[in-house]
């Protein structure tokens, strides 16, 4: 079976590129194995690991968000060159979703959507152009990711639950317990689609094999809305409780109350995460914000959540249509009134 290199991209535009394990290209990665590809990853976060140095493969599967794409194309050239046309390169990812058109002269394959439905078929099939991954209703046939490709102190990471500026000598990895959110706010790269779910048991079953091997306790549920399906959640917090973690999620202002903060508390919850984005009303509307979030919404919403005990982090877009001048200050008074944990 062929070998299959996959491609991290530095993350040049984070504070700390080792916070998030890439969870995206280790799921691929995870499909591949389970078919019976062999795959290595090339880090590029690391100093070790320099875009002209390739290492040998067949196929090259990389990933990339704009800011990055550019660095990408350099790679896949770079490939090329060192091992001719015989080596094969796919797009994935977020700009390879939105901006196929400004990728397909640059890789063999490029790829829309979720890869994991068709990563194998591409691979044994090699086709060239423009494919269409289809989403994965039952996430619980999805391997998890393949977290033993990282060395053990990135799979779980000091950097992630410090956050950034915020310093901390505990262990925390990220996790996905769904996929997909109903809202379609207009500055989002996410598709709109119906969320998919994980069972609580496959997700206990991802976190029990994190606590066995990285002594890991204290997780970043990276869920748009991650109780958005109340019964569901309600099965997966009492398991949570049960494994006697701290996990940190974010959902959107419009859900929160104080059964659900309750539950979240319960469940292991120490922060709670919403994009407030802007608090003009105007530019919230302009944008189409989730759920017809209002500013007074955010301010209840982070009033509830610290009432909880559990820590309010708020998300702050600035230069969205419809800024000015005063908008902005508006965003500084709020956080003065407000007085939010994080922003």
């Amino acid at each position: 079976m062929e070998k299959v290199i996959i491609v991290n991209p530095d993350a040049k535009m984070d504070a700390k590129q080792f916070a998030y394990a890439p969870l995206g290209p280790l799921y691929i990665a995870a499909v591949l194995e389970r078919d019976g590809f062999e795959c290595e990853l090339w880090d590029l976060r690391e100093d070790y690991n320099s875009y002209d140095n390739p290492p040998k493969g067949d196929i090259y599967c990389i990933t990339a968000v704009t800011p990055q794409i550019d660095d990408m194309k350099e790679v896949a050239r770079n490939i090329k060159k060192k091992y001719g046309d015989k080596a094969y390169t796919i797009l994935g990812g977020p700009h390879a979703t939105w901006l196929p058109d400004d990728c397909v002269d640059d890789f063999d394959c490029v790829v829309q959507d979720e890869a994991e439905s068709i990563i194998t078929k591409i691979c044994t099939e090699k086709p060239k152009g423009l494919q269409r991954g289809d989403r994965i209703v039952d996430l619980d046939t999805i391997p998890h990711p393949a977290r033993h490709l990282l060395p053990d102190h990135r799979a779980a990471s000091t950097d992630l639950w410090g956050g950034y500026n915020y310093e901390s000598d505990v262990i925390g990895a990220t996790l996905m317990t769904s996929r997909g959110c109903p809202f379609a706010c207009a500055f989002c790269a996410n598709l709109q689609q119906k969320t998919r779910f994980r069972s609580a048991e496959n997700v206990i079953e991802e976190i029990e094999l994190m606590i066995d091997k990285y002594d890991c306790k204290h997780f970043r549920f990276l869920d748009d809305n991650v109780i958005i399906d109340k019964k569901r959640f309600q099965k997966l917090a009492s398991k949570l409780h049960d494994l006697d973690i701290r996990f940190r999620c974010s959902i959107s202002s419009v859900l929160v109350s104080d059964e659900y903060m309750e539950l979240l508390y319960y469940a292991g919850c120490r922060e709670v995460g919403i994009g407030f984005e802007s608090a003009d009303d105007d530019i919230l509307e302009l944008n189409n914000k989730a759920g017809n979030a209002t500013t007074d919404m955010h301010r209840k919403a982070v009033k509830l959540i610290q009432k909880w005990g559990i820590q309010a982090k708020v998300y702050i877009i600035t230069g969205l249509p419809g800024e000015t001048d005063e908008s902005i200050e508006a965003v500084k008074k709020f956080i003065e009134d407000v007085k939010p944990d994080k922003w």
